[in-house]
């Protein structure tokens, strides 16, 4: 996987195998403020708090 993103994205956070079937989460990081991709197994509100900021 982490090949298939070399040079088109800064990093990368792997943590293993999802449980229960639901994809990852993917976040934006590059704006004034965090930004869904994709909805995942995370809420936004778990999100919010985890980054202690608005996630749009």
């Amino acid at each position: 996987m982490l090949l298939y993103f070399d040079g088109v994205i800064d990093g990368v956070v792997d943590g293993g195998k999802c449980g229960g079937g639901v994809a990852s989460t993917v976040l934006d990081m590059t704006g004034d403020k965090p930004k869904i991709l994709r909805q995942g197994a995370l809420s936004r509100e778990n999100l919010e708090k985890a980054l202690g900021a608005e996630v749009l």
